[in-house]
């Protein structure tokens, strides 16, 4: 059974997939950390991938797939803090609870 922790805006009460709420916490998610316009595609992307997780997974099983998620991330080029802001503050994931 699935918990409500990792549920985020996606998950919305009126059954709305709530992927446009996603986005728009996303880029605010940006802007508050001063990322450029031309970013944003990329971190997008990786708010869609962790929306996506949110739909199947939960708890450490979703902070773990996170976790890869923000490493392939930074493996293209995008900014761990930043990536980890979107997975916290956006689909309130916390950081996997190290082995």
């Amino acid at each position: 059974m699935r918990s409500d922790a990792g549920r985020g805006p996606a998950d919305g009460a009126d059954g709305s997939t709530g992927g446009e709420e996603m986005e728009l916490a996303v880029k605010q998610t940006l802007n508050a950390s001063g990322v450029s316009v031309l970013q944003i595609a990329p971190y997008l992307a990786f708010g869609r991938e962790i929306w996506k997780k949110t739909k199947h997974m939960a708890g450490e099983t979703l902070a773990r797939e996170a976790a890869v998620l923000i490493a392939k991330g930074v493996a293209r080029g995008l900014t761990a803090p930043i990536l980890q802001a979107i997975r916290s503050e956006v689909f309130n994931v916390p950081a996997p609870i190290a082995p």
